[in-house]
């Protein structure tokens, strides 16, 4: 599970999507954020409001919005 969404500052993946290396897109193709996950939290309060495509282990795509 991916929450809240839309999102303002802590983006949390939970549940089957268990990942240890998330990078977040922008709807432009252009890679805004590589983290290694070491816990469920994902700061994106850096980002501009938008929507974004999140990819878990280079296996999965979510899609989310900042707001």
């Amino acid at each position: 599970m991916l929450y809240p969404n839309p999102a303002n500052r802590y983006l949390h993946i939970s549940g089957e999507y268990n990942a240890s290396q998330v990078k977040i897109y922008s709807i432009n193709g252009e890679m805004v954020l590589e983290k290694v996950l070491s816990e469920p939290g994902i700061d994106i309060s850096g980002l501009e409001t938008g929507v974004y495509i999140l990819v878990l282990d280079e296996t999965r795509s979510l899609r989310f919005f900042k707001k």
